[in-house]
Formats: C-alpha cells, sequence, structure tokens
C-alpha cells in the first residue's frame, strides 16, 4: 500500500520515483532457444515464454503495489466520472467541469505509471535448490537492511532529515550517533544511539507519542528549521542537566559505561523523557523550557538507581543482575521496568504511557 501510495505521489513527476528491478524466477526447461552474442563477454540472448506463471524471487511488495495503484485509480477515474454526471443531470456546471478535471489528472496519473513508465525485469533460471537459496539470501541479507542505515538514508521522510543534520550540526552527538553501517547499537558499542533512535527521539520532541500523520508531516516540513532547533534545545537542556550525559558529552565516561550505570544509556528512555518534553512544553498549560530543566535535574539522581537484583526464572533458577530493583521508589510503581533490567519496556505503548506518567511528575512533583 504504502508502495501504491508513493506511486500515486509521484506520477506526474518521472524523476522523482524510482522501482529497483523485479526479479523473476525461470525453470531452465523453460528456455526455448540460446543466441550467443559474444564469446569473449560470455553474453548471450536466452528466450523464455512471456505467457507464463511467474515466480517472484524478490519484488512481491512492489509488484503488489502497482496492482493496488492500478485498483486505486480506476476506482477514482469512476468516482469522479460517476460525480462529473450526476453533476451536469442537476445543471451544476462549474462542479461537473472541476470533476472532469480531476478526472484527467488521475487518468493522466494513471497513464503515466501503467502506460508510460518502464520497469526493469531481471529473469533468473534457476532449479529448486538454487532458487531456495537465492530467494533466502534475498530475505536475510538484501531485505534485512539496519533501520539505523535505513533511515540514515531516507531522506523523505522530513524526521530522518532533522536526524541527519543533528548528526552532522550538532557539536553535542558528535562521535555518538552510529549511521548503522558497521551493525546495530549493542551493549559494548561506541555508540549511544542508532539514526534511527534519534529520529524517534526526534518525532516524540515534535508530536509526542504519535505517528507523524500528514498534517504534522506538512506542519514539520513547513518549519523545518523551528523544528530542528527546537529538537536540538531539548537535547541541549538534557545533556546540561543530567549529570551523565554531560560526562559522556566531555569524554569523561563512554557509552557502554553509561549503559552500565544508567538509565540514560537506553534509547527508550530518552525516548521517554522526549514525549515528556513534548507533554510539558507544547501540550496544553505549557510549563517554560526553565521549569522542564529543573524537573529534570530534580529526577537526574533517580538515573543512577541500579542495584544488584535476584531474579527467579521459570524453572525456579535464581540469577543476580544489574538493573533497576523492583522495590524502587518512583520506577517500581509505575510497572514498566522489569527487576534488574537496565532500561524500561521498549513497547510504544509502554514508552508512551511512561512519557505521560513522568509528564505528570513535572506538573505535581515526584511521588513522595
Amino acid at each position: 500500500r504504502k508502495f501504491a501510495e508513493y506511486l500515486r505521489d509521484n506520477a506526474l513527476d518521472d524523476k522523482n520515483w524510482t522501482c529497483p528491478p523485479i526479479q523473476l524466477r525461470a525453470e531452465p526447461s523453460d528456455i526455448l532457444s540460446v543466441k550467443v552474442i559474444s564469446d569473449s563477454a560470455h553474453l548471450v540472448e536466452v528466450e523464455l515464454p512471456k505467457h507464463r506463471r511467474w515466480d517472484i524471487q524478490d519484488g512481491q511488495h512492489r509488484m503488489l503495489g502497482f496492482h493496488l495503484f492500478r485498483e486505486k485509480s480506476e476506482s477514482e477515474i469512476a468516482k469522479k466520472r460517476d460525480l462529473c454526471a450526476k453533476a451536469e443531470r442537476t445543471g451544476q456546471s462549474v462542479l461537473a467541469r472541476q470533476y472532469a478535471a480531476e478526472q484527467a489528472d488521475e487518468e493522466r496519473r494513471r497513464a503515466a505509471i501503467l502506460d508510460k513508465a518502464h520497469v526493469e525485469v531481471v529473469v533468473v533460471t534457476a532449479n529448486d535448490d538454487v532458487h531456495g537459496q537465492m530467494f533466502a539470501d534475498i530475505a536475510i541479507n538484501a531485505e534485512g537492511v539496519n533501520p539505523d542505515y535505513a533511515a540514515t538514508l531516507d531522506q523523505r521522510d522530513p524526521v530522518n532529515r532533522i536526524a541527519t543534520d543533528l548528526i552532522e550540526r550538532f557539536s553535542l552527538l558528535d562521535g555518538l550517533v552510529s549511521d548503522g553501517q558497521i551493525g546495530r547499537v549493542v551493549a559494548n558499542s561506541p555508540f549511544l544511539l542508532g539514526t534511527k533512535n534519534l529520529a524517534d527521539i526526534a518525532r516524540c520532541v515534535a508530536v509526542g507519542p504519535w505517528r507523524v500523520g500528514k498534517r504534522a508531516r506538512e506542519e514539520i516540513e513547513a518549519h523545518e528549521a523551528k523544528w530542528v532547533s527546537r529538537i536540538q534545545v531539548f537535547l541541549a537542556k538534557a545533556f546540561d542537566t543530567f549529570e551523565d550525559l554531560g560526562r559522556l558529552s566531555r569524554r569523561e565516561i563512554d557509552a557502554p559505561q553509561l549503559r552500565s550505570e544508567s538509565l540514560l544509556g537506553s534509547a527508550p528512555m530518552l525516548r521517554v523523557l522526549a514525549i515528556a518534553w513534548h507533554e510539558l512544553l507544547y501540550a496544553d498549560d505549557p510549563l517554560t523550557v526553565g521549569d522542564v530543566k529543573k524537573f529534570f535535574a530534580d529526577l537526574d539522581p533517580h538515573m543512577r538507581c541500579f542495584r544488584e537484583v535476584h531474579v527467579t526464572n521459570a524453572r525456579g533458577e535464581t540469577a543476580t543482575r544489574i538493573g533497576v530493583p523492583d522495590a524502587h521508589p518512583i520506577w517500581g510503581r509505575t510497572g514498566k521496568f522489569q527487576p534488574g533490567w537496565k532500561a524500561p519496556s521498549g513497547r510504544n505503548s509502554d514508552v508512551t504511557e511512561l512519557g505521560r506518567i513522568i509528564a505528570g511528575w513535572g506538573r505535581r512533583g515526584l511521588p513522595a
């Protein structure tokens, strides 16, 4: 569906959309003829039957997207045609011309993709064993792009653009954000965050726990510099107020040490703080930046809360972990931390709820 929408949005601009080659598979027995083009280059022309039931090796979603695009386009054309006819029958000539123009636009959009555009098709002739392995390679490797690298590359998304702009221009993040080219951010990684984590934090500052819908996207794109500035303010105040983030920026500690000692080393916790920041500054009855910074300073001592925790698994085996104790005076009552964890639950619903809980503390004060 997203690919179909992408086609519709860019159909009338033939320089602004792309579709990677669609890869189809044929049996070796399907080959009708082979013509040698160049012996030295090992180049041959292979003839295959055009009308057959093709196995799609790579490109299922794109082919389905073309199908959905066609269905949507034909439905819109029929709808506009009916509305135009109805307007003509009722003597609404201005409205009829409007619907006729919209129908013509939709017909041009449909023709641009289905009649005029070209998509490269690659045909691989392979037996079942080779075909199975190639399909697995594509699914595991080619499609398994690191989310951080994908966020770095996808500059159509304004939140991703903001994230990459912050990486390049905001000195406090220098050397702390991975673009995903050397793997994911794990416990011993020298990076604090990945690009995708930073984009999520930027989104939470901009729109809170909500997804970036069409209206929010248009607002961010129209005032992108303003939102970059707002997110910089959040990060600057966080690094200035939370002692361990300040130590990290001054290189007094590194990211693995921060993760081992403080909740501030976890991407979910930073998303939680970004949601709280949004709720306190941009929701109803907003506080001032100074008020929120003071609240963050009150919250700071609770970030270094790790203790030895004895955890018993389902088999009755007990192990000792270092993390948030279940009886912690403020985190324990939220229900968003498992004993011994070094981060809150990363589920979107839990991150959202914890962000709002903390925002409530920002208005009423920390629990006694």
